[in-house]
Parts: structure tokens; sequence; C-alpha cells
């Protein structure tokens, strides 16, 4: 498993001492959102991070016996998040005084 970020990202330091804690093994890609966004983009269409690359190569931020279904799931709902996120964003963006 990989975990995709770096660690100056409080989220990306979130889950990789959460793995630590539960022992799982995992190696860190520190690819950053800002000057590698191009790569991070490849694994995470919204250019967020943390990113989870399971061993069988799919992004996922859950594993579950119903791996496929689940996974589909989360990723309808993480890029649905992800867009709200951006759209008020930039609501507000808009909004600010110059």
């Amino acid at each position: 498993m990989q975990l995709v970020g770096r660690y100056d990202s409080p989220f990306v330091r979130r889950v990789g001492i959460s793995l630590r804690l539960l022992g799982l093994p995992f190696e860190q890609l520190p690819l950053s959102v800002f000057s590698q966004a191009t790569e991070v983009r490849k694994i995470s269409p919204l250019g967020r991070v943390p990113v989870l690359v399971l061993a069988d190569g799919a992004g996922a931020a859950v594993d579950s016996d119903r791996r496929a279904t689940r996974r589909q799931a989360l990723r309808a709902v993480v890029t649905a998040t992800g867009a709200a996120d951006k759209a008020i964003a930039i609501s507000y963006e808009r909004r600010r005084p110059p």
C-alpha cells in the first residue's frame, strides 16, 4: 500500500500515523499538490491528498470485503464532496472584497 502526499499536510500525517499505529505496512509517495500537481492528478483526479493506493493499484480510502462496490461508492462520494468543496471555495472567493 502507498500513502500519497507529503507529511507537511496534517491530513497526510494523520493517515500516516494511523497506519503506523495499526501496524499496516505502507510506503510513502511524497508528491506535492503544488509542485507535482500533474502527477498527483494522475492518482487523485481532484488533486487532493492523502490517497491510499492499494496493492492492486486502486486508490481507496477504506478497504472492505465488498471492495469493488464500496470502492466505486467511495470514489463517487469523494468526487462529489471534492467538487462541492471547490464550488463553495469559488463562491467565497468571488464574494471576497478586493
